[in-house]
């Protein structure tokens, strides 16, 4: 189990470590769902729940996903823009939070010595595999305020045969070392609060410059593994779109252009999967 003591994350309201739980952002949207507003409140605008033993995750489309206990870092972060009466993020700006939760999970990474990128629109590859999945949902409080739960599963110290598909992989895997639990989690808690935070700052602007002088957008366009790909993308009702992943626009859309030219921009929301070709 995760050592709280361990974990010190002064930049987050809240750190609250479960020895296992169904699933970190249902227990999140438990919380955030009590109606005794000082239950509520305890979570601050910025906060993680965490554990290394996840029963039945969920992510996108209501997928499955598990793990062996101790080999994977499951989190969610709960994000309440309006209990900071100084922040002025509109509720417009919070399907970014996908791509700011994925772009901070790529730094850490990165920082491990791995070529981490962001698959459109919710994952982290190492190597052409997946590492990382990444689930928000937004949460409507007793108050009728809105807030959002970021899940995050974080592959760490799963074997090659922990592995549940060849599609995936691990830290282990790819750097042939074993992770600290509490060190990572601290890591990946201090960069999602730095991003968040900037971005807060400019009033949930993905294209106003934030952190070095970059926007949001201009860090994930430089981390999306997505573009330059000739993708397929899969519409409901078995629908098929082939062409060249070419931008993400301004609302975090990306952008595919076709043969016969013609550039089309794809939300989350519109498509069932978007795979290369390989």
């Amino acid at each position: 189990m995760i050592d709280e003591s361990k974990v010190q994350i002064e930049s987050l309201d809240e750190v609250v470590i479960l020895e296992s739980v169904d699933s970190t952002n249902s227990y999140a949207r438990q919380q955030l769902g009590d109606l005794f507003p000082p239950n509520r409140k305890r979570w601050g605008e910025l906060s993680l729940i965490s554990t290394d033993d996840q029963r039945s995750g969920r992510g996108r489309l209501d997928r499955v996903w598990s793990a062996p206990a101790g080999t994977c870092l499951c989190s969610s972060f709960i994000i309440r823009p309006h209990a900071n009466p100084k922040n002025q993020l509109p509720q417009e700006s919070f399907h970014w939070f996908t791509l700011l939760v994925s772009l901070a999970a790529v730094q850490v990474w990165k920082s491990w010595g791995t070529d981490a990128a962001i698959k459109w629109p919710n994952d982290v590859m190492v190597g052409g595999k997946k590492v990382c999945g990444v689930l928000a949902q937004l949460v409507v409080e007793p108050n009728g305020r809105f807030s959002a739960v970021v899940g995050i599963g974080m592959n760490l110290n799963l074997t090659a045969s922990d592995l549940p598909v060849d599609t995936a992989t691990s830290a282990l895997v790819e750097t042939g070392r074993e992770f600290d639990m509490e060190q990572a989690l601290t890591e990946l808690g201090d960069t999602v609060a730095r991003y968040y935070r900037a971005f807060s700052a400019v009033g949930g602007d993905a294209s106003a410059p934030m952190l070095g002088g970059l926007s949001l957008l201009d860090m994930v366009r430089n981390n999306m593994a997505t573009l330059g790909q000739q993708v397929t993308v899969h519409l409901p009702g078995d629908e098929k779109v082939v062409g060249l992943a070419v931008n993400i626009d301004d609302d975090g859309a990306v952008v595919v252009r076709e043969s016969d030219g013609t550039e089309r921009a794809w939300a989350v929301g519109d498509v069932v999967h978007m795979r290369p070709i390989v």
